[in-house]
């Protein structure tokens, strides 16, 4: 990696950094033989191996266009030995028209890569329950589940917008509050699948390569269901943050006191929280919960959550809450 100012703008010196990148992700791992021989009348998880050779390269920038205007540039192109290349960037500004208040905006497109465990975990059987759908909805009785990884997982992609306002009056040393706007949209999110979506998707003609992985014996019955996460699912977030903060030096409230006093808080509205995919119906999570056949929450999110910090700080040691 290399980083400087190679040059100046009327409003400033420009800021330049530049990486390459060359990785191995490797995993190695061995189960039981009665987990790798599916003896197991739980979880048989099986053994994992595999490993990609991952290479980078990178570039940021940024650009001080006038006074208190900064906007901010970066690229990444990666490629995966697996799952493809990609091209991941970011475009951000900040103004700051008086010192007491900051205006930002994001745009950016990001990724997540299918690790180790997604491209390569060998067969595990679990005890599933499925219907067949095949047979007017009778239970799959002696059927076995198995669940591995897919090599031709792609990485997940995400357009994110943030645009935020940040004050810090001088009338108030020590506070400082935030406002967010943030979206995330993510497409071609990877979904673990049930039993029951891979005969779902075979049944409904979701996914013609569902069928093959419905395994019947002799007799007309499901014997196995074989599943692999596909890349097919759907994610659109919206919401609002709003973080306040203050700190106070203990020696401003009485002379011989040392340390620092700070309290953060930070709470999150959703407005938003949509998960879709030819699996499962369209479901906006944000302030619902999202029932599974057992009758349990399997996915759950409130309206909006608030997490508030208190600290104490000395030069050495410090206390939070």
């Amino acid at each position: 990696s290399v980083s400087g100012e190679p040059f100046s703008l009327p409003a400033g010196p420009v800021s330049l950094a530049a990486s390459i990148e060359h990785r191995t992700d490797e995993v190695d791992s061995k189960v039981d033989p009665w987990s790798a021989a599916s003896l197991r009348t739980g979880s048989n998880y099986g053994p994992l191996s595999g490993k990609q050779c991952v290479s980078e390269i990178a570039l940021e920038s940024i650009l001080p266009l006038a006074e208190k205007l900064d906007l901010s540039l970066a690229a990444r192109a990666t490629d995966y030995e697996y799952s493809g290349s990609v091209t991941t960037w970011k475009v951000g500004a900040t103004y700051s028209p008086i010192d007491a208040m900051t205006l930002r905006l994001t745009r950016s497109r990001d990724i997540r890569a299918p690790n180790i465990k997604d491209l390569f975990s060998s067969p595990a059987g679990f005890g599933g329950g499925a219907v067949d759908r095949f047979q007017n909805n009778a239970p799959v009785v002696g059927g076995f589940f198995t669940v591995q990884g897919n090599p031709d997982l792609r990485p997940e992609e995400a357009d994110t917008t943030g645009i935020g306002i940040v004050l810090q009056p001088p009338s108030l040393p020590g506070f400082g509050a935030s406002v967010d706007y943030w979206s995330v949209n993510i497409k071609d999110a990877i979904q673990e699948l049930q039993a029951q979506d891979v005969v779902d998707a075979c049944y409904f003609g979701i996914d013609a390569s569902a069928c093959p992985r419905v395994e019947r014996g002799a007799d007309g019955n499901i014997a196995f269901i074989r599943s692999a996460p596909p890349n097919l699912a759907k994610y659109d977030a919206r919401g609002v943050d709003l973080e306040l903060t203050y700190r106070k030096s203990m020696s401003d409230v009485v002379s011989n006191w040392s340390g620092d006093f700070s309290v953060r808080s930070l709470t999150t509205f959703y407005l938003q929280s949509v998960q879709e995919s030819p699996y499962s119906p369209r479901v906006d999570m944000a302030g619902s919960n999202v029932f599974g056949t057992s009758g349990a929450a399997v996915n759950s999110l409130p309206n909006w959550k608030l997490n508030v910090t208190a600290a104490y700080e000395l030069d050495r040691l410090s206390f939070s809450v």
